[in-house]
């Protein structure tokens, strides 16, 4: 299964995703802080080792679509899934800007990120995902 990068600064929310992915069989490394996390992917090079991102858009240190877009221009196939509580249709157009296609909105079910990461995988050209942002 896949490597996937978990970051977002709830707590709950984080323990949930991660509880989610592995019981769906993919391995999680997850974070609190996204400073923290972009500090490890990149000064520790543990970019390389992960599938798939998926992150919380608001975050008091690093907005989520930030830490997505620098993480993917480091490694263009990391694959990107963004989770919000509250996304606004000037974050779906943020979100579009950055070639960001799948939004889950919280709470996330176990079926929502299976589906998400499936979409990402599938191969789908990025101007065909534009329906995907949920």
């Amino acid at each position: 299964m896949m490597h996937i990068l978990v970051v977002d600064d709830d707590d709950g929310s984080l323990r949930g995703m991660q509880i989610a992915l592995e019981m769906l069989g993919h391995t999680c490394d997850t974070y609190t802080d996204p400073i923290e996390a972009m500090r490890d992917c990149i000064g520790l090079g543990y970019i390389d080792k992960y599938d798939a991102l998926v992150t919380d858009i608001q975050m008091p240190t690093l907005n989520g679509i930030r830490l997505a877009g620098l993480l993917q221009y480091l490694v263009p196939e990391l694959k990107i899934v963004v989770i919000s509580g509250s996304a606004t249709e000037d974050t779906k157009q943020e979100l579009a800007q950055y070639g960001f296609y799948t939004l889950l909105h919280k709470p996330v079910s176990a079926q929502q990120l299976s589906a998400a990461l499936q979409k990402e995988f599938s191969g789908i050209s990025a101007a065909s995902r534009k329906n995907i942002v949920n």
